[in-house]
This record gives C-alpha cells, structure tokens and sequence, in this order.
C-alpha cells in the first residue's frame, strides 16, 4: 500500500501517526541528512483514503490473532579429528 501512495512503509507509518489528533509531536530519527528529507517529504501527503483506513484496520485486526512461532533448532554433528 505504501508504495501505490507513493511513500516508503516508514513515511506511511510516520503519516499513520501524525493523522492521530492526540499527536502532537513525532520524534523521527535520523543518521544521515537523507533520512531526515524523507521524513519532511510525508508532508505533501498527510491523508489517507477510506479504502486505505479499511486495508490498514484489516492488517492491524491481524494481531489479536494467535501466532504461531517455530523456532529451528540446527545441532551440527561434531567434527571427527
């Protein structure tokens, strides 16, 4: 969804929360001027479309679902000398 807005999955997350009335201010990190340019760019494109809001309600309902984790344990053969 974020790239048929045009943005990257972080501009749209950073759009997510400053769409929140209770927010008033977003902390973004930045190591490199880049990062920072990308940041200032979510200003052009602040809304969401109600087709969006339903696709994002949809994914986040995802969590109150139970996940099942699997975990791979690899046990190497001991190396013979």
């Amino acid at each position: 969804m974020a790239l048929a807005r045009g943005q990257s999955l972080a501009q749209m997350a950073l759009v997510w929360v400053l769409r929140n009335e209770s927010v008033t201010t977003a902390l973004c990190g930045a190591s490199r001027p880049e990062q920072v340019e990308d940041s200032v760019k979510v200003l052009g494109h602040l809304d969401f479309s109600s087709e969006e809001l339903a696709q994002i309600d949809h994914i986040a309902s995802w969590h109150d679902r139970p996940v099942l984790t699997l975990s791979l344990i690899h046990i190497s053969e001991p190396t013979r000398r």
